[in-house]
């Protein structure tokens, strides 16, 4: 099974994604209306994004090289209290280990960090298999400019360091714009 595939069964967002152009090593406007952030696309990253959600406004992240296991997705979802993101991730991890259909998984979390910027973070973390694929998925909330941003990571554990990395990455491009 395509690892592609893996992701959008462990985020249960199955949405086809709309015909835009792909981003690479760029700067880009999230989503095209407003509010909006401007970001960087990582070199070695292409971003899509989903202009059919218009509720989350679903902006997709895969690397360049397919033989690389990991997608990120970025939402935004509004303006969210930030008391309720323990308890908001909790349900969203549970909710992804479930439709990925993942065997036995391990949560750690809920824990708080911060990027490599500074930006306070509260992750999810669910590790298990996928047929016979190591997979953790990482569900992280945090908020810019009074908006609240939905992280997703799907990766191979074996690479969960250098996925996590660019995820930073792309959190801490984020500028609003006003």
């Amino acid at each position: 099974m395509r690892f592609s595939h893996l992701l959008a069964a462990s985020c249960g967002l199955v949405l086809l994604l709309s015909a835009t152009p792909a981003f690479a090593g760029s700067t880009m406007r999230y989503p095209a209306g407003k509010p909006a952030v401007v970001l960087d696309v990582p070199d070695k990253w292409n971003a899509e994004e989903d202009k059919s959600d218009t509720e989350n406004h679903k902006l997709t992240f895969s690397a360049k090289d397919e033989s690389v296991p990991c997608q990120i997705i970025l939402m935004s979802l509004g303006k969210l209290d930030p008391k309720q993101y323990k308890s908001l991730v909790t349900k969203m991890g549970k909710a992804s280990a479930e439709n990925a259909k993942m065997t036995d998984p391990a949560f750690t979390g809920p824990v708080e960090n911060k990027s490599g910027n500074g930006i306070p973070l509260t992750w999810e973390v669910a590790k298990g298999k996928i047929g016979d694929v190591d997979i953790t998925l990482m569900i992280g909330l945090f908020t810019e400019k009074n908006s609240t941003y939905a992280v997703i990571i799907s990766s191979e554990s074996s690479i969960l360091s250098d996925s996590a990395k660019t995820a930073d990455e792309i959190i801490d491009s984020i500028e609003a714009l006003k």
